[in-house]
């Protein structure tokens, strides 16, 4: 009886652990795709670097207007 008891117990420790291996490789996946999708820098400003507004192309229309801040064209609205 002692044994059926001990058995029983590590098979409900197994899938305790099974359960939590689960759990962190969902939450590592699910960290990992909000650090993607939230990214604050966007594609176009690390294409192109600068160390002047000039050396910005113009490719952006009125009122968007690229500026060169922290060595990166940005895209900024040119009314605010």
């Amino acid at each position: 009886m002692i044994l059926y008891f001990y058995i029983q117990k590590r098979k409900n420790m197994a899938e305790i652990l099974k359960f939590v291996y689960a759990m962190i490789l969902f939450l590592s996946l699910f960290i990992d795709a909000a650090k993607y999708i939230y990214r604050k820098p966007s594609f176009f400003s690390r294409l192109h670097e600068c160390e002047q507004d000039g050396d910005c192309p113009e490719i952006v229309s009125y009122p968007l207007v690229l500026r060169c801040i922290g060595y990166n064209c940005v895209v900024v609205n040119s009314q605010e």
